[in-house]
């Protein structure tokens, strides 16, 4: 039986550490009977998806996000967890479009630039280097997740990251 939603916390923590430790057909089975009664929630989709790709099943995860993404309104993460997916079965152009739509969706989702541009340069002086280079400079964020993006918009990014 699916967990209530009070009781989702917990759960989701439990199948988040299940994917962590590889166990894909564990998360797999648990998100599916979680999805049954929220259809609506993305992260539920991307456990599945994500578990299917563990799987090695890339054609039923690239139908489990899509079908997320008609639930879940695009979600911009879904859309580049799509893009990843679509990263690894090596069909750029259907990754960089999910990249960028994410990136219209939610303009500080850094994973989305960092997913652009292994295909493509942002204008130094584009609207995009221009977050881009605010959200490396953004102190609540990790260092580590920073620093590569000042140096890919070193023009950009006349502060040090540190």
């Amino acid at each position: 039986m699916p967990a209530q939603s009070s009781d989702r916390g917990p759960v989701l923590e439990a199948i988040r550490a299940d994917l962590q430790s590889g166990a894909f057909s564990r998360v797999l089975k648990a998100s599916s009977e979680l999805l049954e009664d929220c259809r609506e929630n993305p992260e539920l989709w991307s456990l599945k998806a994500r578990a299917l790709q563990g799987l090695r099943r890339f054609e039923e995860a690239e139908v489990c996000y899509l079908q997320a993404l008609k639930q879940c309104d695009r979600h911009p993460r879904l859309l580049l967890q799509l893009g990843k997916l679509y990263v690894q079965l090596g069909y750029g152009e259907h990754a960089v479009s999910c990249f960028e739509e994410s990136l219209e969706r939610a303009p500080a989702l850094i994973d989305a630039y960092r997913g652009l541009l292994n295909f493509q340069p942002i204008a130094p002086d584009s609207l995009a280097a221009k977050r881009l280079a605010t959200l490396s400079r953004d102190k609540r964020r990790p260092v580590a997740i920073r620093a590569p993006f000042c140096a890919s918009l070193s023009p950009a990014c006349h502060e040090p990251c540190s």
